[in-house]
């Protein structure tokens, strides 16, 4: 089941990408050739997709305890089983809502979240 830390989604989209070496290049004016340089590890910067169903007051409580996620560490497991773990959560997108009438419960909720891979 896709979840972001301990809290349930329907869905996880998205892919949180593995540490690789990062590259720094280059020029100075008037020489030939390029200059480089292998710095650490980096580049975990991710942006998923989180979407849920429920009634209206199950929504807001889970688009509220996302909310509550940003600035920690969690594990994230997308919508195929793959567990991402040591992620911290950055920044969260506007909440997207499509609320459901009174009396039933198929309200739906997207919301975009970004963050980066920590390395441990």
């Amino acid at each position: 089941m896709a979840a972001i830390g301990a809290i349930s989604c329907q869905f996880v989209r998205g892919h949180v990408p593995r540490w690789r070496t990062r590259v720094e290049t280059w020029q100075v004016p008037g020489i030939n050739g390029h200059g480089a340089k292998k710095s650490g590890k980096g580049k975990g910067a991710f942006r998923l997709v989180a979407e849920a169903t429920g009634t209206n007051a199950e929504i807001d409580v889970w688009i509220a305890a996302i909310e509550d996620l940003v600035g920690t560490i969690v594990t994230i497991t997308n919508d195929w089983g793959d567990s991402f773990l040591y992620c911290l959560i950055t920044k969260l997108g506007q909440p997207i809502v499509k609320r459901a009438r009174v009396g039933v419960s198929n309200c739906k909720a997207r919301l975009v979240v970004e963050g980066v891979r920590k390395w441990v």
